[in-house]
C-alpha cells in the first residue's frame, strides 16, 4: 500500500514538481521520480525536444512526438530536421543526382553534367532534348550573342539578320553581307542592285536599324529620319535642306538645315529624331526639298532638285502608324 505523508524534502532520486489535485483545478507540490532515460531505439521514451534531438531523433512540436527519420534521410542536428542521406537524389540534395533523368525527376536543372536548382547568370531556364531524341528536360541556356552587322556570323535567326540590314539564307541558315553593287532591301528581304537616287530618305528605329517601308511605325516611339542628298551637280553654299513630316494632310513638324556647298557627284547628309505623337493613327509622310534660299517676294529662290517631294524619285516616303 502506497504511503501518504507530508514531508519537507523529496527522497532521492525523486525531485520536486507540481501536479493537479483530484478537483482538476488545484495544483500542489509533490515528489516525482525522474523519467526513464531517452533511448534512441525507443523514441517514445524521449519526452522532450532536447532529449529527442540529442539522441538523433526528430521532434515534432505540434504533436510532441519523438520519432526516427524516414528511410533514406538522416537527422541534421543543425537544422533539427531530417535531410536526404548522403548519396540519395532528392529535391533537397540535388548534388546527389548524377544523371539527367534522376535530376529531372526531382525538378532539378541538368546543366554541365550537374543537377542544380538555379541557373548561373547570365543563363536562363530553357528546354533541351534528352539522348532518346524525344524527351525534353529543363536546363540552362545562355542568351544568344547580340546580332552585329559587322559580324554576320553572330546573327543566328532570319529576323535578327534582316533587322541589321544583312541577307539571310534559310536553306543554309547563314547570314551574310550583300554582294558588291547590291544593297539589302528590307521590304523584299533580298539584295537588290544599287540605284543611286538624288534624294534618299531612311527611317531608323531606336537601334538605328532601317525600318522597311511595308512595316508600321509605333505611336509614341522615337525614330531617326536620315536624308542623303547626292545631287550629281553643284549645290551652292548656304543652300537649304528642308524636311517636312505630315500626319495625313496636316504638317506636324519641319526641319531645316543650311548646308555648305556640294561638288558634282558629292554627297551630304541630314539626320534628326522624331517622336511619333501618342494619339496618332494613320499615314505619316516625310517630304524632302532642296532650295537655294528662303522664298521671298524680293529675293530669288528656286528648288534646286526637282525630285523634292516626289515619291518615285526618292523625295518622299509614307509609313503607316499604329
Amino acid at each position: 500500500m502506497q504511503s501518504v505523508a507530508c514531508i519537507s524534502i523529496c527522497p532521492a532520486p525523486a525531485g520536486v514538481d507540481r501536479v493537479v489535485a483530484v478537483d482538476d483545478v488545484t495544483e500542489y507540490q509533490t515528489c516525482i521520480l525522474p523519467a526513464a532515460p531517452c533511448n534512441k531505439n525507443d523514441p517514445a521514451s524521449c519526452t522532450t525536444a532536447n532529449n529527442c534531438n540529442q539522441v538523433g531523433l526528430l521532434w515534432t512540436e505540434a504533436t510532441r512526438v519523438c520519432s526516427a527519420c524516414a528511410v533514406g534521410t538522416d537527422f541534421d542536428p543543425n537544422s533539427k530536421s531530417c535531410k536526404p542521406a548522403a548519396g540519395v537524389c532528392d529535391a533537397r540534395s540535388l548534388s546527389s543526382c548524377t544523371d539527367q533523368p534522376s535530376c529531372s525527376a526531382v525538378a532539378g536543372l541538368w546543366y554541365k553534367n550537374a543537377c542544380i536548382s538555379a541557373c548561373p547568370a547570365p543563363a536562363g531556364i530553357g528546354l533541351a532534348v534528352a539522348e532518346d531524341g524525344v524527351t525534353e528536360y529543363q536546363t540552362c541556356i545562355l542568351p544568344a550573342a547580340e546580332c552585329n552587322k559587322n559580324d554576320p556570323a553572330s546573327c543566328k535567326t532570319g529576323d535578327a539578320c534582316n533587322k541589321v540590314g544583312l541577307l539571310w539564307t534559310e536553306a543554309t541558315r547563314v547570314c551574310a553581307v550583300c554582294a558588291a553593287g547590291t544593297e539589302f532591301d528590307p521590304d523584299s528581304k533580298s539584295c537588290v542592285a544599287v540605284t543611286k537616287k538624288k534624294i534618299k530618305i531612311e527611317v531608323l528605329d531606336l537601334n538605328k536599324n532601317l525600318v522597311a517601308k511595308a512595316a508600321k511605325l509605333k505611336a509614341k516611339d522615337k525614330y531617326t529620319v536620315k536624308v542623303t542628298i547626292a545631287p550629281e551637280k553643284v549645290l551652292p553654299a548656304d543652300h537649304l535642306v528642308l524636311v517636312k513630316i505630315s500626319y495625313g494632310s496636316v504638317v506636324k513638324t519641319t526641319f531645316v538645315d543650311k548646308k555648305a556647298g556640294v561638288d558634282v557627284n558629292g554627297e551630304e547628309k541630314v539626320e534628326f529624331t522624331h517622336d511619333v505623337a501618342p494619339e496618332f493613327k494613320g499615314n505619316m509622310t516625310v517630304d524632302v526639298f532642296v532650295w537655294n534660299n528662303w522664298p521671298s517676294l524680293s529675293g530669288i529662290w528656286e528648288a534646286l532638285l526637282p525630285e523634292g517631294g516626289n515619291e518615285q524619285e526618292g523625295g518622299s516616303v509614307t509609313y503607316a502608324v499604329e
